[in-house]
């Protein structure tokens, strides 16, 4: 078998031995991927051609914006997808897990900023890092370009990707939003003025 993406992962979180305790995907959720354009290998391979397989597990989706896998926690579980989120730098730093009929999506340890991280640096034909509307893009996408998860933290290396493409005009703005810098207020003493 080929090695995990393009890196030699320590698993310092846990993240790869943890989302590995999963199931492989049912064959009803392998027949929607297909339905939807997505090819049964996106859910297997990245876009660089590295495994990095996708698998199901029963998880409860937090308030906090994470999750927990159902093993750990009392709650009311259900089936999900999970997938590795990979760091810039090549460190499984967390889990996703995403619910594609519901569009619930939460990461495990509130670590990861954005699915497809370790893609900012990668090249680019067209120049644009893909920023996509949600993971049924990405996988349409091979897993090439970038999916949002926390808003707030993913902003400052998006600003420092280069260009950014989206999917449509409603996308653009909302992206043009996430990425807008609010200036902090500006004091100026008294005795400055005078």
């Amino acid at each position: 078998m080929e090695p995990y993406q393009n890196f030699a992962p320590d698993d310092v979180y846990g993240a790869l031995s943890e989302q590995n305790r999963g199931r492989i995907v049912p064959q009803a959720a392998r027949d929607w991927f297909i339905a939807n354009g997505v090819p049964p290998v996106n859910l297997v391979k990245t876009w660089a051609g590295y495994y990095d397989i996708v698998l199901h597990d029963d998880v409860v989706f937090l308030d906090n914006g994470c999750f927990e896998f159902s093993r750990y926690r009392e709650g009311k579980p259900g089936a999900a997808l999970t997938f590795v989120c990979w760091s810039q730098d090549g460190v499984a730093e967390d889990v996703c897990a995403w619910q594609a009929t519901t569009g619930k999506i939460a990461t495990w340890l509130g670590r990861a900023r954005m699915l497809g991280e370790d893609n900012l640096l990668s090249p680019r034909l067209d120049g644009a890092l893909m920023v996509h509307a949600d993971p049924l893009e990405w996988f349409k996408a091979n897993r090439s370009g970038v999916v949002i998860l926390n808003r707030e933290r993913a902003a400052p290396p998006l600003r420092e990707a280069g260009m950014l493409a989206v999917g449509s005009l409603e996308a653009a703005k909302k992206l043009k939003k996430l990425l807008a810098v609010e200036l902090p207020a500006i004091l100026i003493p008294e005795e400055a003025t005078a």
